[in-house]
């Protein structure tokens, strides 16, 4: 109990894990590293942690020097850059949240833990010897929810900077003292926020500090913006049709101007959103890079969550992006100081429709009639006209197949039709495959197909062997009947008991007790077996008897 592990995945873990979570693992344990693989099978979440992404954030940094190696920076020049500089930390959050999230606090040392620089990169343990080296100077590190651990550049980890996403208290580490961006960028982690990548880096969109480090201070994209509240919800236009409409610089506080200051746009088949906004010189953002500056600003997101960002381009003044999958242009008409001016134009994007058959397996005898029920969903854009599907129909070779056809529906719309299949009499017991193409005669993108199983039973012809060994008993008045069991190819289901010719009962036991008889009365009996398929065995052996009197023999 109370013992610290630190997490590896063998990559981009299936769950998104933010500090502050209550998780169950399961992996592989060694000293105080557990290897976990990121299959999403082996990650429980059982609970999250909320996020505090406004207000002063209290903050304590804590400088820290190797036994054999030196923090490069001085406690006044880390002060300045976390708090009290013109161009802080504290400053560049106060203009890229509008004025809702501030840093203030203290720093701390520097304080010789009992560490070299070329132990292993025990991150934890220096965290623990700097809050033991704070507390014992004087400083309650217990009020401080974010806490920040700065150490030489000499050391093992091979990283800048690292932060926990969320968590209370959160926890930064920087091993570059001197890189302003780093601060940012690790403490962006903290208040939950993922990194500024593209399609193909995950730090590569450097618009935003959330990217690489050592770049300058900037602001964070709109994703970024809206994830956190900062960019209030009445300042993203959501654009469900065509539409023209005039983006603000995201550098302004939202209150400055009347104009919105992002665009959003589904994209339904990723699940995901793409953001428009436009970035201008002003600012943190003064030195904003010519692929950004002065431009609409593309970016994707999932839309919430402690998740990646991803910058995609900009668009210069008559320039277009088009999403030809979901359907739509946006282009920019035209660039001022004051806004971006983008159109948006929904077209027709056709996609393949949903097939599906149902049930997907069901069984027959040889030339029995089975039938399916075939549902097409189109999924075409909501501009897009309506479709006419023809389903084609695919059965073994001498079955007999209908259907119902064509089909026309409309975007957002779904149909159904009956596959009707009759195997041939011939057919040999076993599963065959029965189905349905679609397509419109017109273009690849609405082809599509289905499948479903038809088994063919195996037709039972052989009759149980006759049961033996009947005895017939006279029983307190009645007549007890004990035989030997039948056997069968397939399995026997019951048996016959004959009395004087005529069927009496079906058991399903080896015995019966025939009580409709009368005392002093001779009877004679004999018994068939049945199985499933109705095939009927030969008799047993007859057997008779006198019933006696008085209940006995």
């Amino acid at each position: 109990m109370g013992k610290t592990f630190y997490l590896h995945f063998d990559k981009m873990p299936a769950v998104k894990l933010v500090t502050g979570m209550k998780v169950k693992v399961h992996g592989v344990g060694k000293g105080n590293q557990l290897t976990v693989a990121a299959n999403g099978n082996n990650v429980e979440t059982l609970s999250v942690a909320a996020a505090t992404v406004s207000g002063a954030q209290n903050t304590i940094v804590i400088l820290l020097n190797f036994i054999d190696a030196t923090i490069e920076c001085g406690n006044s020049s880390v002060n300045g850059l976390m708090f009290q500089n013109t161009a802080s930390v504290n400053t560049l959050y106060q203009e890229t949240s509008y004025g809702n999230v501030s840093f203030s606090g203290v720093v701390a040392g520097p304080y010789t833990i009992n560490y070299y620089s070329t132990n292993t990169c025990d991150y934890g343990s220096w965290a623990s010897a700097a809050e033991s080296a704070a507390s014992a100077a004087g400083y309650n590190v217990s009020s401080y929810n974010r806490r920040v651990y700065v150490f030489p550049k000499n050391n093992p980890c091979g990283w800048a900077g690292m932060g926990t996403i969320g968590g209370n208290p959160s926890k930064a580490w920087i091993a570059y003292c001197d890189l302003a961006d780093v601060f940012a960028h690790e403490l962006g982690h903290n208040v939950n926020m993922h990194h500024a990548s593209t399609p193909t880096c995950e730090y590569c969109d450097v618009s935003d500090f959330m990217g690489y480090g050592g770049v300058g201070f900037r602001q964070v994209n709109a994703p970024h913006k809206e994830e956190m509240g900062w960019l209030p919800t009445g300042k993203v236009v959501l654009a469900t049709g065509n539409t023209t409409v005039n983006i603000a610089p995201l550098e302004l506080y939202p209150s400055s101007t009347a104009l919105p200051q992002a665009l959003k746009i589904a994209k339904p088949d990723t699940a995901e959103y793409y953001y428009f906004s436009f970035r201008r010189k002003l600012g943190f953002d003064s030195s904003l890079g010519t692929d950004y500056a002065d431009k609409a600003n593309i970016h994707r997101y999932k839309g919430s969550g402690s998740i990646q960002t991803f910058f995609l381009g900009s668009l210069a003044t008559g320039q277009s992006f088009n999403d030809a999958a979901n359907g739509f242009t946006v282009t920019s008409l035209a660039t001022t100081a004051d806004y971006v001016t983008l159109q948006v134009s929904f077209g027709c994007a056709s996609l393949a429709p949903m097939v599906t058959i149902s049930p997907a397996s069901q069984s027959g005898n040889a030339g029995a009639t089975l039938n399916y029920t075939v549902q097409i969903s189109n999924r075409d854009s909501s501009s897009c006209p309506a479709t006419t599907f023809t389903l084609t129909p695919t059965v073994p070779g001498g079955w007999t197949v209908a259907v119902s056809s064509p089909l026309a529906l409309l975007p957002g719309i779904s149909g159904s039709a009956t596959l009707t299949v009759t195997s041939t009499l011939g057919a040999v017991a076993g599963n065959y495959s029965v189905g349905v193409s679609v397509s419109d005669g017109v273009s690849s993108t609405h082809n599509g197909s289905a499948s479903a199983t038809y088994a063919v039973n195996v037709v039972d012809t052989s009759a149980p062997t006759a049961p033996s060994n009947l005895v017939a008993s006279s029983k307190r008045g009645k007549a007890q009947l004990t035989w030997n069991a039948s056997s069968d190819n397939v399995g026997v289901v019951n048996y016959c008991v004959w009395r004087n010719g005529v069927k009496i009962a079906q058991p399903t036991s080896t015995s019966y007790l025939d009580g409709a008889v009368t005392a002093g009365a001779t009877y004679s009996y004999s018994i068939t077996a049945m199985d499933a398929a109705g095939n009927t065995s030969g008799q047993s052996n007859t057997s008779s008897l006198t019933v006696s009197k008085g209940g006995k023999p």
